[in-house]
Order: C-alpha cells, then sequence, then structure tokens
C-alpha cells in the first residue's frame, strides 16, 4: 500500500442503528431568559431616554419661542439658558439611555446566537439599534412643539 498524500477520516466507532437513539446525545434545553432580559433593557434604554429628551427639547424650544432669534436670526447660546437644567436632564438621561442600549444591544446579540431566546432577541436588537434614530425624532418634534407652544 503506497501513501497517496491524504488524510484519513477521524475514528468513528460503529454504532449498531438499533441503539442510535440511545447512544446520541439529547440537545441541551435553554430558557428564554437571556432574550427577553434583552427586550426588557432595550425598551426600558428607549424609556429612560426618551422621557428627558422630550422635556428637555420642549424646554429648549420654548426658550428658543420666547427669545428673538425667529425674528432676528442671530444665534447665542444664552437664549437657553431658562433651559439649562431641562438639557442637562435630558443629556444624563441620553447617557443612561444610551449606555444600557450598548448592554441590550450586547445582551440580545449573544442571546441570539446563543439560541437563548430567539424571537425576543431579535426584537431586543431591533428596538436597540433603532433607538437612536426614534430619539432624534421624538426630540425634534418636542423642539417643534416647544417652540410653536411659546
Amino acid at each position: 500500500m503506497t501513501y497517496q498524500g491524504g488524510y484519513a477520516a477521524p475514528y468513528q466507532p460503529p454504532v449498531d442503528p438499533r441503539y442510535a437513539p440511545v447512544v446520541a446525545p439529547r440537545p441541551k434545553r435553554t430558557a428564554p431568559r437571556l432574550g427577553r432580559v434583552a427586550i426588557v433593557l432595550a425598551i426600558g434604554a428607549f424609556v429612560l431616554a426618551a422621557v428627558p429628551l422630550w422635556f428637555a427639547g420642549h424646554g429648549s424650544g420654548r426658550a428658543i419661542g420666547a427669545s428673538a432669534f425667529l425674528d432676528s436670526g442671530v444665534w447665542t447660546w444664552a437664549i437657553l439658558a431658562p433651559a439649562r437644567s431641562l438639557i442637562i436632564i435630558g443629556e444624563v438621561g441620553f447617557w443612561l439611555g444610551s449606555a444600557l442600549g450598548v448592554w441590550a444591544l450586547t445582551q440580545g446579540i449573544i442571546a441570539l446566537r446563543g439560541q437563548r431566546g430567539r424571537a425576543p432577541a431579535v426584537w431586543a436588537i431591533v428596538v436597540a439599534a433603532s433607538s437612536p434614530i426614534l430619539l432624534a425624532a421624538l426630540t425634534g418634534a418636542a423642539l417643534a412643539v416647544g417652540v410653536a407652544a411659546a
């Protein structure tokens, strides 16, 4: 017998087909808890950021509407001085929501990859990934409502 340069297949012990179901390992059942926690985190991150951003946008819009900026067209940051505390609260909410959103996105990817709650993990990824776009639109709408209210 001559060597042909190939590799042999890995050794597999012979298994009688009658005993195959007994010998085959059972798939490990996993709980969907990780995916559920990820979707709760994603929704919580969105709400945690949305509420302060709405108030910050609305307060900023009212400050801009009450100033003479719309008539004169000259911008100065002093226009936002009446809404300073709301802007700081909005920024804190934004950063907390961002941190939780990244956590939810990461946990959703891990849950999806580990098949531990696939459907909630997919929704967590969708919510966490689309939250910045929705929050920007929400803040713009709050700003417009604030300007209109002033």
